[in-house]
């Protein structure tokens, strides 16, 4: 007898490559028998847009907490509404994560909230987003009911799932801000005298899982924290590395992370979704691009995820979800912005 002797199949590379590599061999049993959930909020990288996506027409609420107003309801622009529970756009890294949760509680004031680029206004934290006909005051009125909504997300969840994108992130000196995109990218003046590149590490990403964590169950003491690891390389490196080393390594910490947190605290999950697409033995899950998920794979994804967290569907229309998903990744996802700077 030896420690290997009596381990269940699971365990086993064999028994997976005997399975013929079925993606419910992730599903964890112990897991899905537990757990319940009836309204869900999430946030994230790019893959991140899928769960709001595959998540409508479901025995579980995903929450919309910042909705069109009626004004503008019926147009088919989705204006950054409609991908996830409140209007903050992509959230690649677990300190802009930690900061907008800190700016919803009052508790952290960024030095710059606005910038001012004369013929229009930008949010720093949402480049994304375009204020061109607001006023300084009706800008700072529509900060304040988008991050009335993250709390109120925070509030009215019973799971909050975080997809994990990035650890390159650029950060304010001054009060260490950091922002989804580079400053001068998609909004503002890129000055190296205020902003720097800053690369998380594994520690870094740990601490602040946990403090995201405790921030949460702070104003929701009951709230599951679900973590999953987004499988869409980075658009761009601004280290010395090449940008494939650099993926590799950023991803490699995210993961490390992500499963050092969960082991230290029995509110948090994690859903495999990177090893799923990531594997070894598959190169061709991935569109033409190499980057973006094969619509077709990011559904059998989504239908283990529903099976391990007791997810029902009551109805599925794959072209709306595609078409979604489709301007989403075409139209609101910043980190696209910096492919043009590279030089064909």
């Amino acid at each position: 007898m030896n420690p290997y002797s009596s381990l269940p199949n699971k365990n086993f590379w064999k028994h997976f490559k005997k399975k013929n590599f079925d993606l419910s061999f992730f599903i964890d049993e112990e897991t899905q028998r537990d757990f319940v959930t009836k309204k869900i909020a999430s946030a994230g990288s790019c893959f991140a847009a899928n769960v709001a996506v595959h998540l409508q027409s479901t025995s579980t609420e995903y929450l919309f907490e910042e909705q069109k107003h009626p004004f503008i309801a019926n147009i088919k622009n989705s204006y950054n509404y409609e991908s996830y529970s409140a209007r903050y756009g992509n959230i690649y890294s677990t300190r802009q994560f930690l900061q907008l949760i800190k700016r919803a509680k009052g508790t952290f004031i960024p030095d710059e909230i606005i910038w001012n680029n004369g013929n229009e206004l930008n949010d720093p934290f949402r480049p994304g987003i375009n204020f061109k006909d607001f006023s300084e005051s009706e800008f700072y009125f529509e900060n304040k009911l988008h991050l009335e909504a993250v709390k109120r997300a925070v509030v009215r969840c019973d799971t909050f799932i975080f997809t994990l994108g990035l650890t390159e992130v650029w950060m304010n000196k001054k009060d260490k801000s950091v922002y989804p995109s580079c400053p001068g990218v998609i909004a503002g003046t890129f000055d190296p005298t205020k902003y720097e590149l800053l690369n998380l590490t594994v520690n870094d990403i740990s601490k602040e899982l946990q403090e995201i964590n405790d921030e949460l169950q702070e104003i929701n003491p009951k709230i599951k924290f679900l973590i999953t690891v987004s499988p869409v390389p980075m658009v761009a490196t601004a280290n010395l590395n090449n940008i494939v080393l650099s993926n590799q390594y950023s991803k490699s910490k995210l993961l490390v992370a992500a499963h050092e947190a969960v082991a230290a605290n029995s509110n948090m999950y994690y859903f495999p979704s990177y090893y799923m697409i990531i594997r070894s033995h598959t190169d061709n899950n991935f569109i033409h691009d190499k980057s973006n998920v094969k619509p077709e794979f990011v559904t059998n994804v989504m239908k283990i995820f529903k099976k391990q967290f007791n997810i029902i569907d009551t109805k599925t229309d794959k072209n709306e979800s595609n078409d979604r998903l489709s301007r989403y990744l075409n139209d609101e996802c910043e980190e696209i912005s910096y492919d043009k700077f590279a030089i064909d």
